[in-house]
């Protein structure tokens, strides 16, 4: 909550840079998913939005095959819809 006011808005400039430059970006997407889920409703929060945004990006994580890419984002999916509890 300290830190929200200052580095809140300048993460989600750069998540929106990288989902302007690859739309099918998964990082982004479960960034974008974490934000949804996360953030209370009357500040726009949307759980159902959040948890569809994970499934995507989760589908979009099991597609990618290059040993080029960053090893992340899959369990930290799982967990956001609940399948790691």
């Amino acid at each position: 909550m300290t830190y929200g006011r200052k580095y809140g808005v300048l993460s989600q400039q750069y998540r929106v840079k990288a989902q302007e430059l690859n739309p099918e970006n998964p990082r982004a997407i479960y960034v974008k998913a974490w934000e949804m889920y996360k953030t209370p409703k009357m500040w726009g929060g949307d759980k159902e939005a959040g948890k569809q945004l994970a499934t995507r990006s989760l589908a979009l994580l099991q597609k990618e095959q290059s040993s080029v890419q960053p090893h992340w984002g899959k369990t930290e999916n799982q967990e956001l819809l609940g399948k790691n509890k």
